[in-house]
């Protein structure tokens, strides 16, 4: 079920106490309205009703779409760096409620879902929409590492990341923002053909995909903050 509990939280811009109900957990299947608030970038954004400086609660949840096969846990982008632990807590939480420790029922549904970990609202937002367009995430992670090493963007830092935003059957379109503030800082629109040709041929990229399918936590940064995994990257070379 969709858990919300009411909180009592204190504005980043005053300082003064307001009422917040704190997601937990997401069930899109009975609450799809939260899930259309998270592909709105509205999910869990309130408004003082001191000073009225609106802000936005990073995710701490779990996330559930039987329907369309994902099960979730997000996490602040903050504790991105903590991502092998929080790898193996989502699995470990995925395996008492879907997997091998769950009841027989509840493992008929899990053989249905995918298991990922994200952090931030516009990496939890991505793997939704990556969803709903019919892409590939383990795909769509190797196609931004490739535009990352061939095209002129903003420089990666510790919050700076690529995320796509929008896609369609022609175009996808991406952004380099802040993930603590969620600012766009940069725009990327690109042929969906480009991603067509990374699905059927890889291009090089087996030992990403690879890397990328090790565990719950499918996104570029599993590449990018590792050495040993860096390794991996093929040269780069002309779109």
């Amino acid at each position: 079920m969709s858990i919300l509990e009411n909180q009592t939280v204190y504005c980043p811009s005053c300082g003064k106490p307001m009422a917040f109900a704190a997601a937990h957990s997401v069930l899109a299947d009975r609450r799809p309205d939260l899930r259309a608030a998270i592909l709105a970038d509205t999910f869990q954004t309130e408004r003082c009703p001191h000073c009225e400086a609106r802000f936005r609660r990073q995710p701490t949840l779990n996330y559930l779409d039987i329907g369309r096969g994902q099960w979730i846990l997000a996490k602040p982008a903050a504790e991105v760096a903590d991502w092998p632990s929080l790898e193996a807590q989502a699995q470990g939480i995925f395996e008492l409620g879907y997997g091998s420790l769950a009841p027989v029922p509840a493992q008929e549904i899990g053989r249905g879902l995918a298991v990922r970990v994200v952090f931030g609202w516009p990496a939890f937002r991505e793997k939704l929409l990556a969803v709903d367009a019919g892409l590939d995430d383990v795909a769509l992670e190797c196609l931004k590492l490739r535009l990352l090493r061939t095209l002129d963007g903003p420089a990666l830092a510790d919050t700076v990341e690529m995320r796509l935003r929008e896609a369609d059957d022609e175009m996808l379109t991406f952004a380099w923002l802040d993930a603590d503030v969620e600012e766009v800082l940069e725009i990327l629109r690109v042929p969906r053909a480009l991603y067509d040709d990374m699905r059927a041929s890889s291009d090089g990229y087996d030992g990403v995909r690879k890397a990328l399918a090790q565990g719950p936590f499918v996104d570029m940064n599993r590449i990018l903050v590792d050495p040993v995994d860096r390794e991996v990257l093929p040269e780069a070379a002309e779109l």
